[in-house]
């Protein structure tokens, strides 16, 4: 079945609960406030016609890189 929506979601410590992010239809979203030298964790789950999918791992740490304007 298709997807027919995301939700992103984020933490900035290993062990904190994840907020969300983002939900919707679109594949990309950008992700802007980030501050340089900081970690972040991700996951995404799916919705299709029929229900959402299990939640992705977490992802490895994401540093932004110093001076980009994320």
């Amino acid at each position: 079945a298709p997807i027919s929506e995301y939700r992103l979601e984020w933490s900035r410590k290993e062990n904190e609960a994840f907020m969300q992010l983002y939900c919707g239809p679109n594949r990309q979203y950008g992700v802007k406030g980030l501050a340089p030298v900081t970690h972040y964790y991700f996951r995404v789950q799916v919705i299709n016609e029929l229900h959402w999918t299990s939640l992705s791992q977490r992802s490895m740490r994401f540093l932004p890189i110093p001076g980009c304007e994320c």
